[in-house]
């Protein structure tokens, strides 16, 4: 799990089918359904051959193994948060006397949080939309998909094709071609769809939790590597909602910020790394 600290902006990559769910069209057969608050939900990029809805039974979570495992933050904002660190603040009072492992997600979300744009967009609107919202990540939608949101489009997306495209990053051997034909026509001043850009840099699952779910549940997933992942609810005729984001740093600052609320989380706080066993005496590399 992350440190406190800025959000640090992840791509969507898909390793596996994609259930297919839209919160204004389309349901899911309610008979296959399970409740929300029940469900794991882990959706990826849709493909064009896999234009089928999936009932809540059908998702998971993603794998974790720790070949592929991605760093939580990035250097720099570990050296940001060292040299600002965050103030504490007065707690919030409706969280006093609660045990933490019990408060919802949702509690620490909002739809206001949720910037959406679609897939077919160029980089340029997503760009200033980017800018202009202050939103650390555009959710993207496809008018061709059922699902209520199928891919990221965030800075570190943004900063991986701004390299590529002027050819200082390389893509992979199978995206070469791709990626060489993209690099052509924004050399030639023409639009790029975000779709294209979607999956260039560090590629991580778009991953659901019920707005049951607790911060327990939302700390294993992080656990897994994921960064961030988005609210849902289940709507009255069983399609899928999206009512807000949850991230790491987020989290991370929420305990931060309303630790003396929470004295088994409060009296960690004073103490040093080495008494908590948090780390390696013999560590193997450091990158």
């Amino acid at each position: 799990m992350a440190t406190p600290g800025r959000d640090t902006p992840s791509s969507t990559s898909p390793t596996m089918q994609t259930p297919q769910m839209n919160s204004s069209r389309g349901s899911i057969d309610a008979s296959r359904s399970p409740r929300l608050g029940q469900a794991n939900l882990h959706i990826q990029n849709p493909s064009s051959a896999a234009q089928h809805r999936q009932s809540f039974g059908d998702l998971r979570y993603p794998p974790s193994p720790r070949s592929t495992r991605q760093p939580s933050i990035s250097s720099i904002a570990v050296q940001d948060l060292i040299d600002n660190p965050p103030h504490r603040t007065t707690p919030d009072s409706k969280f006093a006397n609660r045990d933490w492992r019990t408060i919802r997600i949702a509690e620490l979300s909002s739809p206001e949080d949720l910037k959406f744009i679609d897939i077919n967009a160029s980089v340029e609107e997503a760009t200033n939309l980017l800018v202009d919202s202050g939103a650390p990540v555009l959710l993207l939608r496809d008018p061709r998909s059922t699902a209520p949101v199928v891919g990221t489009f965030d800075y570190n997306a943004l900063n991986a094709y701004l390299l590529t495209a002027v050819g200082i990053a390389q893509p992979s051997e199978e995206n070469a071609e791709k990626f060489a034909k993209m690099a052509q026509r924004a050399g030639q001043g023409k639009s790029i769809p975000v779709r294209d850009v979607r999956d260039i840099g560090r590629k991580e699952s778009v991953t659901f939790l019920p707005e049951s779910a607790s911060l327990t549940k939302a700390i294993e997933t992080f656990g897994k590597g994921v960064h961030r992942v988005l609210v849902a609810r289940e709507g009255p005729e069983g399609n899928i909602e999206v009512t807000g984001l949850l991230s790491q740093t987020r989290l991370m600052r929420f305990l931060w910020e309303n630790g003396r609320n929470f004295p088994v989380i409060d009296q960690l706080y004073s103490q040093y790394l080495r008494d908590l066993k948090i780390g390696s005496n013999s560590p193997i590399s450091i990158k």
